[in-house]
């Protein structure tokens, strides 16, 4: 009979699926709750589109609540050894200053106050950020680490139109607002311009409001609405509004 191979508990619960769960980074256990005082529940009724973006070296870059990080998580063939990998590094925004330039990034501004609400990285690596405090969008090259332009969302005629989710599909950015509900398309250099909605948003439940944004293969973007009591809808194409649950359980981009 072959000899047992040793088999760490702690490095198949890392590689495992969780839900409900977690796994201790420094002392290997699972956990089964655990209270985030970093961040509170959003009040009912609000849907928060924060989200995440990976640029074309496979670095990941996350939205916090006030700040975008970027995180390396190198190989993950053999797993994550979670307790060793780097601290994230804060490109912009966060209350703390901005931590010394590492190897191969360092930090790009202050941006002190921003409200960050999506994010997207396009073909040519410009980062894509909707900041929902300014009511609008910049677009930043992670090459240079240079900001390229700030647009405004809002305007004279809808001076409450805030930005939301963001998706892109080759070098095209997809931006949905709120006040009034919009959908809207910009590059790095121009836009935005209004598109016309992919569904018939008139027949949803009144008080919803677009979240987030995702963009099919063939270019067909699709839109996750939100109700006021959490309801989730999509549209997509010129298909009627399909519900799909809690609009806080689904991740579209």
């Amino acid at each position: 009979m072959a000899a047992e191979r040793p088999v760490s508990l702690v490095d198949q619960w890392a590689r495992a699926t969780h839900h409900g769960t977690v796994v201790d980074g420094a002392g290997g256990e699972l956990t089964l709750s655990w209270c985030d005082r970093e961040f509170p529940d959003p009040e009912p009724g609000t849907c928060r589109s924060r989200g995440l973006a990976t640029d074309r070296f496979c670095r990941i870059y996350r939205l916090r609540e006030d700040r975008v990080e970027r995180l390396l998580v190198g190989p993950t063939a053999a797993g994550l050894d979670y307790s060793e990998l780097p601290q994230p590094v804060t490109l912009i925004g966060g209350a703390a200053p901005p931590p010394p330039p590492g190897p191969d990034f360092g930090s790009a501004g202050s941006g002190v106050g921003i409200d960050p609400v999506g994010l997207a990285i396009d073909d040519d690596d410009r980062l894509f950020l909707a900041d929902g405090s300014t009511r609008s969008v910049s677009v930043v090259d992670l090459w240079s680490r240079r900001l390229l332009r700030t647009v405004a969302i809002s305007s004279p005629r809808h001076p409450d139109r805030t930005p939301m989710g963001l998706a892109h599909r080759d070098r095209v950015v997809y931006l949905v607002t709120h006040n009034p509900a919009t959908l809207m398309r910009l590059t790095a250099t121009r836009g935005p311009e209004e598109l016309p909605w992919p569904g018939a948003i008139g027949d949803l439940p009144p008080g919803a409001q677009p979240c987030r944004v995702a963009v099919l293969d063939d270019g067909t973007p699709v839109v996750l609405f939100a109700e006021p009591d959490g309801s989730g809808w999509l549209i997509a194409g010129k298909r009627t509004p399909a519900a799909v649950g809690p609009a806080s359980d689904i991740a579209v981009d």
